[in-house]
């Protein structure tokens, strides 16, 4: 994997931050999660279900987020709120073909098409970091 290391633009945007990855595959979590980690991420959090994620969410200071819009064939709808009443941001991911299937109220939440690379998280968690508080 890449080291991002001499990017100290987004490891200082990460300064004591927290992500959430709420997705069902582990491979891609903890993919997801090294690279999140490598940007500078003080904590990653990985959820597989909605559950899991609320539960994060309740508990601790989430700056940015991924999300599956599909978790176990769950809808994340619930979480995508969340983050939204919370002025989180977030990125949806998807291996579905389509874009249809996004939770409600999720339109100008960028979307990730699985699998994606490196680069691409890399250009959507410093898109998502330029939003946060």
């Amino acid at each position: 994997m890449q080291a991002f290391e001499n990017d100290t633009a987004i490891r200082e945007a990460w300064r004591a931050r927290h992500a959430l990855v709420a997705e069902d595959n582990v491979i891609i979590a903890l993919d997801a999660a090294d690279i999140l980690n490598e940007l500078g991420a003080a904590k990653v959090h990985i959820a597989q279900t909605v559950r899991e994620a609320l539960d994060i969410l309740a508990a601790h200071p989430v700056a940015i987020a991924l999300v599956d819009v599909d978790l176990g064939g769950a809808s994340t709808e619930q979480v995508t709120a969340t983050l939204s009443a919370a002025a989180i941001p977030f990125a949806l991911t998807t291996g579905h073909s389509t874009r249809d299937n996004k939770p409600a109220g999720t339109n100008d939440a960028p979307v990730l098409d699985k699998p994606y690379n490196e680069e691409t998280l890399r250009q959507t968690i410093m898109a998502l970091l330029s939003r946060s508080n």
